[in-house]
């Protein structure tokens, strides 16, 4: 059951606005109190409030930075040139409209202009608007956290996990669309809210407006109607019982209007995960390949070995000294490149022949495999979340397929640890089109498998991982710092 225990407050309620609202419309949200009007720079209607009169420490403004503005010589231009549209001196609240950058700028670089605006007092608030999970925790890591999420959140759309992460950092949530946009028809009929709305013996906008009310969420309706904008402030002087409060909470069906730009769920169609055969180890004396059939994976430090400690110090040495990076056609990402190995090769070729790697490699294929070595550098991602590499999948490449990976810094949580799903179950988990692989998120992760299946791969520098590539896994996302990798793949 469902337990109401945040705060209500029966007048919090916004007013969203869209480009073609009228003037008389945003006198009349303004007039029947609505404590907050949000709109964004690129709204023709954001130049009513230059002609309206009105008290301004009443009410808050909002508007939002454009995806074609991010970059940081653009921002503070772009604020003044919509504060001069709208009359003002200052907005309530800015956010960054989309997490999407069209020019592919850091999403930290945009932030921090917004930081700098409110240095400045251009703004009061900073806010983030259509972002995930994944992204707003990353902003928290790196710099000041936001005033203000913005978010679509709906009865068939609740973002439950991301709303406790914003209440829990005392950020306020604000609910864009919040009774359904296009899927209103669809949500007004449901038997639930129907049930609720005879209850109660109000209108089903007024059940989901309290709703969100009581979730500690910031609706913002929009209407041209007036009786409307007048009856969803007015008319929310009930509580809904904690057992009602359920009900609701019950009718969530990750159904969404607006794709988020760069949301995982973009990558492409549904698919089926490709079957894996299961890969069972001979008996074996050996410890690594014993600790494998296990728990999925042997984790280790590299001194246990005297020639592969001193080959991942050398490589490390050499990487702060020169810093040569190079990009490959192996790894060609942003935030994932790959060291040109020219100023190590003495250390590839050890590594190749170490018999401490040999001796385990060679029980588990019963031969000699070949190695492909990569010395890489992953970063934090111009847009926040995980893409390729920091989303679960399985490497297909064989049905026996051994990866070695060492760290060469200090990997926690933030910068990129392995993550280990095991033991494999058979599952039910949407995976989506890749290029190489067919991958996942952790969400859907979730959905599937207990959290202690879920190993995430803490290590201190030299900390060496091995593991069966077909098991899913995340390679790690690194949301602060870097991340250097030696990543050796057994064929």
């Amino acid at each position: 059951m469902y337990k109401s225990v945040l705060y209500i407050n029966y007048n919090m309620i916004g007013f969203g606005t869209k480009d073609g609202t009228s003037k008389e419309t945003l006198y009349t949200a303004i007039t029947s109190d609505y404590f907050l009007i949000d709109s964004k720079d690129s709204n023709k209607s954001l130049s009513f409030f230059k002609n309206l009169k009105f008290d301004r420490e009443k009410v808050k403004i909002c508007s939002k930075l454009m995806a074609e503005n991010h970059n940081p010589a653009k921002v503070y231009g772009a604020c003044m040139q919509a504060l001069e549209k709208a009359g003002l001196e200052y907005f309530d609240i800015y956010y960054i409209h989309t997490m999407h950058s069209f020019d592919n700028f850091h999403l930290l670089e945009t932030y921090s202009e917004l930081i700098q605006l409110q240095s400045n007092g251009k703004i009061r608030n900073i806010g983030v608007s259509n972002i995930i999970y994944e992204q707003l925790e990353c902003i928290l890591l790196n710099s000041i956290k936001p005033d203000y999420v913005q978010i679509e959140i709906h009865p068939y759309l609740h973002e439950t996990r991301l709303v406790d992460f914003c209440i829990s950092n005392n950020i306020k949530v604000i609910a864009h669309s919040p009774l359904g946009s296009s899927l209103w028809r669809e949500i007004s009929k449901d038997k639930i809210l129907l049930s609720l709305s005879n209850k109660y013996k109000t209108s089903v906008s007024h059940i989901i407006l309290r709703w969100h009310i009581q979730r500690n969420i910031i609706p913002i309706p929009s209407s041209n109607n007036y009786k409307n904008i007048v009856s969803n402030i007015k008319n929310l002087d009930f509580v809904l019982s904690d057992e009602d409060m359920g009900k609701i909470m019950l009718l969530d069906r990750n159904k969404r209007v607006y794709i988020k730009p760069n949301h995982y769920e973009s990558i492409g169609k549904l698919c089926n995960a490709r079957p894996i055969r299961e890969i069972v180890v001979q008996d074996t004396g050996h410890w690594v390949l014993r600790d494998i059939q296990k728990k999925g994976f042997c984790m280790f430090d590299t001194n246990i070995n005297n020639d592969l400690y001193t080959n991942c110090i050398e490589i490390d040495d050499s990487i702060c000294i020169n810093n040569l990076l190079e990009k490959t056609s192996h790894f060609n990402r942003q935030y994932e490149q790959s060291y040109s190995l020219q100023s190590f090769q003495t250390q590839i070729s050890n590594i190749r022949k170490n018999k401490f790697l040999l001796d385990f490699v060679r029980e588990y294929y019963s031969k000699i495999p070949e190695f492909n070595i990569f010395v890489k550098k992953s970063s934090c991602t111009r847009n926040l979340c995980p893409q390729n590499a920091g989303l679960f999948h399985r490497d297909l490449k064989n049905n026996k397929y051994l990866v070695i990976i060492i760290y060469l810094c200090d990997v926690t949580r933030e910068n990129g640890p392995l993550t280990i799903v095991y033991p494999n179950r058979k599952d039910k988990i949407k995976w989506r089109n890749d290029s190489v692989n067919a991958r996942t998120s952790y969400d859907e992760i979730l959905k599937n498998y207990p959290r202690e299946d879920i190993h995430v791969l803490e290590g201190k520098k030299y900390t060496c991982i091995v593991f069966e590539g077909n098991t899913i896994h995340s390679g790690g996302y690194v949301q602060k710092g870097l991340r250097n990798a030696i990543y050796i793949e057994c064929i």
